[in-house]
């Protein structure tokens, strides 16, 4: 039996991280499920909170194949992610005056 593919959706404006060098090799890799160790994802929460990191490999789970992720960043490390979040963070709070992350990627997703 072969790989899944996850039907990850990528925000078009996505966020990477410093040390990722190949974000395109990194995204295909991402949805064919094959592993990287150390790649983080930045995502939109389903529920109340506004965004969550998530090691890659829990792309793999079942749920994440029939509830895929919004994606709008993509780290190598912890670490990397938490520095990218921190940047997400300013930069939505420098340019809206506030910061409902997950209202900035939603809306800006929509086109509104």
């Amino acid at each position: 039996m072969g790989k899944q593919k996850v039907l990850l959706s990528f925000h078009k404006k996505l966020y990477v991280g410093d040390r990722i060098k190949h974000v395109n090799r990194v995204k295909w890799k991402l949805v064919h499920g094959i592993g990287q160790l150390d790649v983080y994802v930045i995502c939109i929460c389903p529920g109340a909170d506004q965004l969550e990191i998530m090691h890659s490999a829990f792309l793999k789970q079942q749920y994440y194949r029939d509830h895929p992720p919004f994606v709008v960043g993509i780290a190598s490390g912890y670490d990397d992610a938490l520095v990218l979040l921190e940047k997400i963070v300013r930069n939505v709070l420098n340019e809206t005056g506030d910061v409902l992350l997950k209202e900035y990627f939603l809306r800006d997703a929509s086109g509104m």
